[in-house]
């Protein structure tokens, strides 16, 4: 027990966020070019993944107990 349900993703310190940047950058001068775009394809769907995920979130509570999200 005691845990606490959060959806929210575990984020990074401002520093460790630096030194990430940092090596993933430094990584990119041996990388070739459609590598660095795959990575950043990647990041992108990663992104694009969960706010789909937020979403459905929220559509699931506007939609509680059988109700329509836009009764209009």
């Amino acid at each position: 027990m005691g845990q606490s349900l959060s959806f929210d993703p575990r984020r990074l310190s401002d520093s460790q966020m630096e030194v990430l940047r940092r090596r993933v950058f430094d990584a990119t001068a041996r990388m070739a070019d459609d590598q660095i775009l795959c990575l950043a394809d990647t990041l992108h769907d990663a992104l694009r993944d969960r706010r789909r995920a937020r979403n459905r979130q929220a559509e699931d509570r506007l939609c509680a107990n059988g109700g329509q999200a836009f009764p209009f």
